[in-house]
């Protein structure tokens, strides 16, 4: 089945927060092919958050320094194979690294050091993909 730009991939709930993954292109050279992608949020320079201060993060995103592979030696380096993504099947997920959870004190500041705002990055992130549509 052919998919049109913009069109709702699908919709995920995880803990507290919403996300609606949709068709498009990563980047102007994947436009010369004709197919869609899922477009899912990049968490690693937008970062966002649940109310206990894990960060969310996407199965094939690039790990972190904390990464732990599940699976003994080095794995793939993607999030899924940590031993603190929950479930490597999920597109999306919690990481549950402690190390990476950010407390009250620190909530302003990602462990990258950016400052940070959820709701305006995610809805920031959500006004790019509706002008896509």
């Amino acid at each position: 089945m052919l998919h049109n730009e913009g069109e709702v991939y699908k919709v995920y709930e995880i803990e507290d927060k919403s996300f609606t993954i949709y068709y498009g292109y990563y980047s102007d050279l994947d436009r010369e092919g004709e197919v869609l992608l899922p477009i899912f949020p990049n968490f690693y320079l937008d970062p966002v958050y649940t109310k206990e201060g894990f960060p969310y993060c996407t199965r094939i995103q690039d790990a972190c320094h904390h990464y732990c592979c599940r699976h003994g030696g080095s794995g793939d380096g993607w999030c899924s194979d940590c031993v603190y993504y929950p479930d490597e099947s999920m597109e999306i997920a919690v990481c549950m690294c402690n190390k990476r959870k950010i407390t009250k004190k620190d909530s302003m500041e990602d462990k990258r050091g950016n400052v940070r705002n959820e709701e305006e990055s995610y809805e920031k992130e959500n006004k790019k993909k509706e002008s896509i549509i």
